[in-house]
């Protein structure tokens, strides 16, 4: 029961953090109000527009996108979009005050404003290079709609120019973006017509993207069967090319998305061999969080003996780094394990070393998870005044770090044990 509540707690820290990126995500503050970042890329109009652009259909583009104005006026990316269209059109007057009107914005980024100077002076090839950097900028903030209007932008010069390099890199970068802004068959479509570009090409490096991304957009709608069939694919190809860094790059994926639908058999294989890749390439931090996954994976398939085993690696390896927050870790692991196998007193012994462990870290989360434990293991070993302490002390560091989900757990707990208490 214990390992059970340990674990629980930290899939809670992991899932308000999932939530608290994805709010971030998709809102933003406009003049006073808050605004919807995907409200206007899931109207008609602009989703139209937009894939109007990737077939290239200039005109039906122009009056989707038109109209998808009427909805938000100062969509900057649609206006530089509808410049472009214009000039496409041979409309040169008309995209000039476009962008010279966006010229005048206030809020335009200096990168945004080389963009619109690069259009004003038809500049193609810088065009398409500050769209990808405005793209790739945007994706890493998560701004999926921004990202997305400047990859379209600079695919449409990059078709129209006969850039195939350029075309399959940002076929690949508009089906990222889709799979972030969850519009999965769309992704897949895209990240389809730039594997077979890439394979024509015989452009390994964005084959491999390709695949990536089509594993990640199966897995995502549940289709685990051919998920995996494209983890396979790419990392046969990367072993193929002999490129370490690569191969580990794309374990970790797998890994991670074999982990989050309880494919945890199918998961072992992989970080087996991230822990070889890892020590060929003399890569301790990387071996670390291989290990770490397979003992997670071993204690999920009900192996704990292996699992133990994994966790005593582990313990004896970060101790040789000095990475004393995948120590502490361990130890809680370890702690957890003893607990469940009845030893109750050993598992407080490990609760306590990690605990100590992650003081020394100043890691603040870290202490409240281990606190959490020991209040768990207390509780367990029938000394309810102690375990009363620890939850306090537990919950005082997950208000330290606004981890509300977390401090709501632990009053649960609390009011369980008072409850039981009082019952008894």
């Amino acid at each position: 029961m214990t390992t059970q509540l340990y674990l629980l707690a930290a899939l809670v820290a992991l899932l308000v953090g999932l939530a608290v990126g994805k709010a971030w995500e998709r809102y933003k503050l406009r003049d006073g109000r808050w605004i919807d970042r995907r409200r206007l890329r899931e109207t008609p109009h602009y989703m139209l527009g937009l894939n109007f652009l990737i077939d290239n259909q200039v005109d039906q583009a122009i009056d989707e996108l038109t109209l998808a104005t009427s909805t938000d006026t100062d969509a900057l990316e649609i206006q530089m979009i509808l410049g472009n269209l214009y000039r496409q059109k041979g409309q040169v007057g008309r995209a000039i005050n476009v962008h010279q009107a966006l010229l005048q914005r206030p809020d335009l980024t200096k990168l945004e404003q080389a963009y619109a100077i690069a259009v004003e002076q038809k500049d193609t090839r810088r065009i398409i290079n500050i769209a990808k950097l405005l793209g790739n900028y945007f994706f890493q903030l998560e701004s999926s709609a921004k990202a997305m209007d400047y990859y379209l932008d600079a695919l449409g010069l990059a078709q129209e120019t006969g850039d195939r390099p350029t075309e399959c890199s940002l076929l690949l970068a508009v089906g990222n973006v889709q799979i972030q802004g969850e519009e999965y068959e769309l992704a897949v479509a895209n990240l389809e017509k730039g594997l077979n570009l890439a394979s024509a090409l015989e452009d390994a490096g964005n084959q491999i993207s390709a695949l990536v991304g089509l594993m990640k957009a199966k897995a995502y709608t549940n289709n685990m069967g051919l998920a995996q069939i494209y983890g396979d694919q790419a990392l046969s190809i990367a072993g193929h090319i002999q490129d370490a860094d690569i191969e580990f790059s794309i374990i970790e994926s797998v890994v991670g998305l074999l982990f989050s639908h309880d494919e945890f058999e199918a998961a072992i294989p992989k970080l087996k061999r991230g822990v070889d890749l890892a020590e060929e390439k003399q890569d301790g931090s990387q071996k670390l969080n291989m290990l770490m996954g397979q003992a997670f994976a071993s204690y999920q398939l009900g192996d704990s003996a292996q699992a133990e085993a994994l966790y005593q690696q582990l313990l004896a390896e970060a101790e040789h780094l000095q990475d004393q927050v995948t120590e502490s870790t361990a130890l809680g692991r370890l702690s957890a394990i003893y607990s469940e196998q009845g030893d109750v007193e050993k598992g407080l012994d490990y609760a306590q070393k990690a605990l100590e462990k992650a003081h020394q870290t100043e890691n603040v989360g870290l202490v409240g998870e281990q606190q959490l434990l020991i209040a768990l293991t207390q509780r367990d070993l029938g000394k309810h005044a102690k375990a009363e302490a620890y939850f306090a002390d537990a919950k005082k560091s997950y208000q330290a770090i606004g981890n509300d989900e977390l401090v709501d757990y632990i009053d649960e707990l609390v009011a369980g044990e008072t409850g039981e208490a009082e019952a008894g």
